[in-house]
């Protein structure tokens, strides 16, 4: 029998990249009027921020709880004053490595706001002796130019494969 008959099952073409050179200074592309915030317990407790919500299920889909986030993980956003305008934040963390995920907001995309957040990420995990990881499907043009410009290298592709489930 079939485990999931009514469920088409998709090949979607990957990306594993291997961090092949420095990452930029974040500090020297952080926009005047903006601020780098630890992604910690008090940032998500504030409740006036723009896109927070969006920040935290970003965390609660990859980890079971801020808490665990918190302990194991690490992220930054940008703030453009009540707004989070961009993250960046590890999906995961292994014994000495940690992969990297993010969102930037649809107002402030275009800005390479992605890439002063995923830089300071990538500074904290050197701080920390942690190997980062970049993984993305091949068609996430952004994500692939966004690894590019943070010193990322193709390492492998891979195939992945997803069951497609009817919205409800």
């Amino acid at each position: 029998p079939m485990l999931l008959p009514q469920q088409s099952l998709v090949a979607v073409p990957r990306l594993a990249f291997n961090l092949a050179q420095s990452p930029p200074d974040w500090r020297a592309l952080l926009p005047v009027r903006m601020m780098l915030q630890s992604m910690d317990a008090a940032f998500f407790a504030r409740q006036n921020l723009e896109h927070l919500p969006s920040a935290a299920g970003w965390v609660r889909s990859f980890w079971p709880d801020i808490t665990s986030f918190e302990a194991r993980g690490l992220g930054f956003a940008l703030l453009d004053g009540p707004t989070v305008a961009s993250w960046a934040l590890s999906v995961y963390a292994g014994e000495a490595a940690l992969a990297s995920g993010g969102e930037t907001a649809v107002s402030h995309r275009g800005q390479g706001l992605a890439t002063v957040a995923a830089a300071a990420c990538l500074e904290a995990c050197a701080a920390q002796n942690l190997v980062p990881h970049w993984q993305c499907d091949e068609s996430n043009t952004p994500s692939v130019r966004l690894a590019a410009r943070l010193g990322f290298a193709v390492q492998r592709r891979y195939t992945d494969y997803r069951f497609l489930f009817p919205a409800e």
